[in-house]
């Protein structure tokens, strides 16, 4: 016999039904759900989900709405998060779910601890870096004038001035 509501929109009675009739279906709790999806062997909690959003960030579904795995934990073992606070990790490891390397801060917070870490991409590791550390110190070392090393670097000449003046690569020597 077929379905009778195959093909057809389901509301939210019918899922309700549906799942009280199998108790299979019924919904885990979140701590067993942790507690199944995470690897505790070592000193971070790994995440073993399989779902993961365009940004690599782990997330997982509660009640019909995703959230990331690291406010799901930071709100199941340790309690509220106010609004505009983000969960940040002490330990870097965005699949650890340990509430115990969790800690909450705004999103300035979030940036200065990439800073302070040197997570965030700089120098030459920064997407559209065009100069090397070796260009900036010969850049620095140079008596030519900005319009010419500009021409032979490939870079605004402005950008030169901002180089030897130390506004910019200021973590070159």
């Amino acid at each position: 016999m077929a379905h009778p509501l195959k093909g057809k929109r389901q509301t939210r009675q019918h899922v309700r039904k549906r799942i009280a009739a199998n108790p299979a279906m019924q919904p885990v709790n979140l701590e067993i759900r942790f507690a199944r999806m995470t690897d505790r062997s070592g000193d971070c909690w790994i995440w073993k989900g399989k779902e993961i959003s365009n940004t690599g960030v782990p997330r997982m579904e509660i009640r019909g709405r995703r959230f990331s795995v690291a406010r799901a934990a930071y709100r199941l073992f340790k309690g509220l998060i106010p609004k505009d606070f983000s969960v940040l990790h002490h330990c870097d490891q965005p699949f650890c779910v340990n509430p115990g390397h969790l800690f909450l801060g705004t999103q300035a917070d979030n940036i200065a601890d990439a800073v302070r870490k040197r997570r965030n991409p700089f120098g030459e590791r920064h997407g559209n870096a065009v100069l090397t550390e070796s260009d900036v110190q010969r850049i620095r070392s140079s008596h030519l004038s900005k319009r010419t090393l500009g021409c032979i670097m490939g870079v605004d000449p402005k950008h030169i001035y901002q180089i030897r003046s130390r506004r910019a690569w200021r973590h070159v020597a």
